[in-house]
């Protein structure tokens, strides 16, 4: 049924949309009932909330990905941004039934993800192979466009190595805050696994 509803809602706002930005906009809206459809009693409203109270560019973690991406990269990715309290979206190139199906084995009421499919954003960026990490300032409601990207690393890393490689060049306080998180969650995983 979502194969049928996706495309018709979808052309509806194309034919309405007065410029690019307004089709993004509301392909967000929609993808947002969608998400809350799924995933309802998962949502974290908290954290959504509190990052809409920002009135600056914050620090955004963009995780281009697909359905070929292992399954354990994206579980890592997801605590990792949980872990972080970082603003983030993990972006996907289309919507089809296994993005779908990854989505609801991502999810759980311990970890929470901001998923956008936006591939107009993967031809902005040149983005051609995935995972591809990238740390921009954008504003709380993402908009593509004014967003300053400012790191990028194509291929399967860590976020924590990811960060690390920010920090050496750059020493920026906020990135050592998180290289921090990082390290004591990863720390106290350690110990406990024993």
């Amino acid at each position: 049924m979502i194969k049928i509803i996706l495309p018709f809602i979808l052309s509806i706002f194309i034919a309405h949309a007065d410029n690019i930005d307004d089709f993004m906009n509301r392909q967000q809206e929609v993808g947002s009932l969608l998400y809350k459809q799924y995933f309802g009693d998962l949502i974290d409203e908290d954290i959504y909330d509190n990052l809409l109270d920002y009135k600056e560019d914050i620090p955004t973690l963009l995780i281009f990905s697909s359905r070929s991406v292992p399954k354990a990269t994206m579980k890592n990715y997801v605590a990792d941004v949980n872990t972080l309290q970082l603003n983030h979206f993990i972006i996907y190139r289309g919507l089809g039934s296994e993005t779908m199906n990854s989505f609801k084995k991502l999810a759980s009421k311990e970890k929470t993800f901001f998923a956008k499919v936006h591939p107009i954003l993967f031809k902005e960026l040149n983005i051609t192979k995935v995972p591809t990490l990238v740390y921009a300032l954008c504003p709380k409601e993402f908009r593509y466009k004014q967003c300053k990207y400012l790191y990028r690393v194509d291929g399967d890393v860590s976020i924590e190595y990811f960060m690390q490689k920010i920090y050496d060049k750059n020493k920026d306080e906020k990135i050592k805050k998180y290289l921090q998180k990082l390290n004591s969650t990863l720390s106290y995983k350690a110990n406990n696994n024993d």
